[in-house]
């Protein structure tokens, strides 16, 4: 059979049986156009990256150390107790948060820009209370530090009459230990006080063994 009486002969079949040979042609194409979608529509295939952020111990560490402290505040406010504090709170802050002073408190003997420490304990004075270092502005005592527990003075709470019993200390260098200590707040070490006008190294060494902080 030739070409040509192949085609007429499909012709002859397609006029008899129109609509089969119809919904035969039009499944084909739609296969074929269907086929033809499939392959364009195709996503490309990309890989699947996830970005992982590298832990550091380090840093999570010291972005939550050191946030807050614990103060001791007692006498005249209104609230004593421990309270939570930020690590820059100033003595004015601490009293806020205690509700403020009562109508006892001697006002004017406290150094309201005061720093504070942790573990530190302030005790606010009434105006009837007389001690020994009333002029003095109130200074934070550390609690549970062996040293102050072992019958040392304390060169951020003591007096003029307790800071001359000091080996080398009279009234003219206990009087600049405490000016000292009102300008630029508590001694971190007693060491210190080798800053202090008229001190030298010399007395600081004698004196470790009889002051604590």
């Amino acid at each position: 059979m030739t070409t040509n009486n192949f085609v007429q002969y499909v012709k002859e079949k397609v006029q008899e049986h129109p609509v089969v040979y119809g919904a035969f042609a039009l499944f084909f194409l739609v296969l074929v156009i269907g086929g033809t979608w499939k392959l364009i529509s195709k996503p490309t295939p990309q890989a699947n990256f996830m970005e992982i952020e590298e832990f550091n111990p380090s840093e999570e560490r010291s972005s939550s150390e050191a946030s807050f402290i614990y103060v001791d505040i007692k006498g005249e406010v209104q609230y004593p107790g421990v309270y939570q504090v930020d690590v820059d709170c100033r003595l004015l802050d601490l009293i806020d948060k205690a509700g403020g002073f009562t109508n006892k408190a001697n006002d004017q003997q406290v150094n309201l820009a005061q720093k504070l420490t942790d573990q530190a304990m302030i005790v606010i004075p009434s105006i009837e209370q007389v001690t020994d270092n009333s002029s003095m502005a109130v200074e934070e005592v550390m609690i549970k530090t062996p040293d102050s527990q072992s019958g040392k003075i304390n060169i951020n709470t003591a007096g003029i009459e307790e800071l001359t019993t000091l080996s080398g200390i009279g009234e003219k260098k206990a009087q600049q230990i405490i000016d000292y200590r009102e300008e630029n707040g508590s001694f971190k070490a007693v060491d210190d006080l080798v800053n202090v006008s008229g001190i030298g190294q010399k007395t600081v060494e004698k004196l470790k063994a009889e002051v604590c902080i």
